[in-house]
């Protein structure tokens, strides 16, 4: 998959981690904050253990989980797993790429999944991150657009760019029929793309994008 110009690029990139930051922010603003519970002045030692404690082989193993550190409190465990879904969301996100809708022919969008993959890929992208706010999940995808898309999605009224269901159809309605068509048109698309030379492939292509774009041309053909 083709990346934009290197301004472009950088232009998204800074566009899409601000929207990402944005996003996890208020997902943490969101959570009910937990203080800490007042402790009694002096805990009451039981004359006798009391029958439910551990044996004290399971406790020696809860010692022994964690040597010389201290426990994380239940705030700062909040703040670590939060800084690693961040981190964890840069990944996916590089994993969906962007989405022009430059057409390219019979061989579909040049360099990039068809509008249906690139939907599924963002989906992916949601399910991991944990993001499931209609509102927030529509402007994120915005983040991943550029282009002739990025224009298009300008142009849409404020209730399709503020819900992302709305959106989802909007922009499968809009790009999903310039690049798939007709049943013919689908199965012209995949025969062409299984003709290109070695020679083509060399100068033009790695065999691994091939194989995916063949992949991607081939499930969008129906089977009768």
């Amino acid at each position: 998959m083709s990346r934009p110009s290197s301004r472009q690029s950088e232009r998204l990139l800074k566009k899409r981690q601000r929207a990402t930051e944005e996003s996890f922010a208020s997902s943490a603003q969101s959570k009910p904050s937990i203080g800490s519970k007042p402790r009694s002045p002096e805990p009451l030692v039981p004359s006798s253990p009391p029958s439910s404690l551990p044996p004290s082989g399971h406790l020696a193993a809860l010692s022994l989980s964690s040597p010389g550190a201290e426990p994380l409190t239940y705030p700062e465990e909040r703040r670590s797993k939060s800084l690693g879904l961040y981190m964890m969301s840069g990944t996916l996100a590089d994993s969906v790429g962007y989405f022009s809708g430059t057409a390219n022919g019979v061989n579909g969008f040049k360099n990039q999944p068809s509008p249906k993959h690139f939907v599924k890929s963002f989906k992916r992208y949601l399910i991991h991150t944990g993001e499931r706010d209609d509102a927030k999940a529509a402007e994120l995808f915005e983040s991943f657009l550029d282009g002739p898309a990025e224009t298009w999605h300008e142009s849409l009224p404020d209730a399709v760019k503020g819900s992302w269901s709305a959106l989802q159809k909007a922009f499968l309605d809009r790009f999903e029929g310039e690049a798939v068509g007709g049943k013919e048109a689908r199965l012209d698309r995949y025969t062409a793309h299984l003709t290109p030379t070695i020679e083509l492939l060399r100068k033009e292509e790695d065999w691994e994008t091939w194989l995916q774009r063949l992949y991607e041309l081939g499930s969008d053909v129906p089977e009768t």
